[in-house]
Parts: C-alpha cells; sequence; structure tokens
C-alpha cells in the first residue's frame, strides 16, 4: 500500500470517529428514546388529557360577580381648605391619599365581621376574606368589590352586601370625625383671645358647613348582578394541565423502563 494510499485511509478513519456535536447528539438521543417508548408515552398523555378534562368538567362551579364604588373628592372642603385632623386614618376623600390605601380599607377585616353577622354566614370573617378582594377599576377613583361563591345569586348578594356594609361605614366614620373636631374646636375656643380666637371660630364655621353639605365620602355606583356562567377551572384549562402531567409522566415511565431493562441486561450477562 502507498503512503498517499495510508494517509487517506487514516484520514477517513479519523473523520469517522470524530463524535457529533452535543446538541446533534442529544436530539439523536432523544428521537431514538421516543421511537422506543412511543407506546408508553402516548398511552400516559391521552391518558392524562382525558383525566384533566374530566375533573375539570366535574370540578365545584365558582361563579363570581362585582359592584363598583366611586371615592369621591369633596369639592366643599377642598375649597374651605379644610383637611380631617380627627381622625386616626385620615380623610380618604383627600388628594394625597392613593387607591392602594383605599382598597385595603375595603378588606378591613372589621368589614368582614359586619357583613358575616348580616347576612348569616357559617364561615369565619377570615374565610369570608379569601372570597372577596377590591381591585382598582382602570385609571380611576373607582374602586371594584368582587365577591366569589359557589352560587350566581350568593356571589352578586356577597358583593352587593360588602359594598353597601364599606359604605356606611365610611359614611359613619367621616360624621364621627366631624364630631369629634366640632367637639376639639368648642373646648379651645373659650380660651383664646384676638386673632387666635378668629381664626378656631372660621375653622368652627367651615367644618359645620362642610358637615352640612352631607357629601358621602363613597358611593355605591352599580350593584353587582348573578353572572351568566361560572369562572371556575374550564375544561380546555384541565385538559392542557393533564397533558403536560402526562408528558412528564410518560417520559419518566419510559426512562425507568431503561434503567430496568439495562439492569437485566447486566444480570443476564452475568449470569451466562
Amino acid at each position: 500500500m502507498s503512503t498517499d494510499a495510508k494517509t487517506s485511509s487514516e484520514v477517513s478513519t479519523s473523520s469517522s470517529d470524530v463524535p457529533a456535536p452535543a446538541p446533534v447528539a442529544d436530539l439523536v438521543d432523544l428521537r431514538r428514546f421516543v421511537r422506543r417508548h412511543v407506546t408508553v408515552i402516548l398511552l400516559f398523555v391521552v391518558s392524562g388529557t382525558a383525566l384533566g378534562g374530566v375533573r375539570a368538567a366535574a370540578g365545584d362551579e365558582i361563579y363570581e360577580a362585582s359592584t363598583t364604588i366611586l371615592f369621591t373628592n369633596d369639592p366643599v372642603a377642598r375649597l374651605a381648605g379644610f383637611t380631617d385632623d380627627f381622625s386616626d386614618v385620615g380623610d380618604p376623600t383627600q388628594p394625597g391619599s392613593t387607591m392602594q390605601t383605599r382598597l385595603r380599607l375595603i378588606e378591613q377585616r372589621s368589614i368582614a365581621v359586619a357583613v358575616t353577622r348580616q347576612v348569616g354566614a357559617e364561615e369565619s370573617p377570615e374565610e369570608l376574606l379569601g372570597r372577596v378582594r377590591a381591585e382598582q377599576d382602570v385609571v380611576s377613583s373607582l374602586a371594584r368589590v368582587v365577591a366569589r361563591a359557589d352560587t350566581a345569586g350568593g356571589a352578586a348578594r356577597l358583593a352587593n352586601v360588602w359594598a353597601r356594609t364599606f359604605v356606611s361605614a365610611q359614611a359613619r366614620e367621616r360624621e364621627e370625625a366631624f364630631s369629634r373636631g366640632i367637639m376639639a374646636l368648642r373646648r379651645e375656643l373659650p380660651a383664646t383671645r384676638g386673632r387666635e380666637r378668629l381664626q378656631l371660630a372660621r375653622r368652627l364655621g367651615r367644618l359645620r358647613t362642610i358637615q352640612a353639605t352631607n357629601i358621602a365620602p363613597v358611593r355605591l355606583v352599580t350593584e353587582a348582578r348573578p353572572p351568566s356562567e361560572p369562572v371556575g377551572v374550564k375544561w380546555t384549562v384541565g385538559m392542557a394541565s393533564g397533558f403536560l402531567v402526562g408528558l412528564v409522566l410518560g417520559f419518566g415511565a419510559g426512562f425507568l423502563r431503561d434503567r430496568l431493562s439495562g439492569s437485566t441486561t447486566t444480570i443476564a450477562r452475568a449470569g451466562g
């Protein structure tokens, strides 16, 4: 054999021994794995998809209803230049307050306790809070009280009672704040003289004017109506979840079969 023939033979041999790139080798191994266990994988995928759809269809139906409330900015209060210094939480109608604070006020435990008494629910206030949430309606001073229940009428009733209870509580707190402010100014007025007395008297007059306007800090805009269909897990979502679970289990079963067959082959070779 000539030198050139030997060289070409060595080159062809060395080139055939060069391993394929890692990504290509992984894809080849995956293809071979799927071909070996395609029956098992399909069995798990089909079973998981079917069970997921059946479970979603047979699950409890959950209905969701919402009512809308409006947080108002009192124009009379702004014109008078009066801010509430007599409330622990401040006046929620003031421009400096944030919508996130207002939403947390809607989800107070005290509101849940009052609603529990009104509807005669067997649930605890904490459990009732788990079925109600407050969210902002786009970018505005509107907020939505969203309630969930296992019936359409129950969801609408819970949302409406919750919203009315919150509106009443806010009006009551506002009236109490006015009363505290008037009493505080009346106590200070006799002990003052001159210009300070005049300023307190003006402030007392402004406070009485604002109280007389009786503008609600929060009002109900739209009441909740029973929804026409549930918002629980859809059968398509259940089937998709079942498909993914079946796919994972199918690949796991195939991997286990490879391990077991490998162990069996090793034992057979050792025995032979």
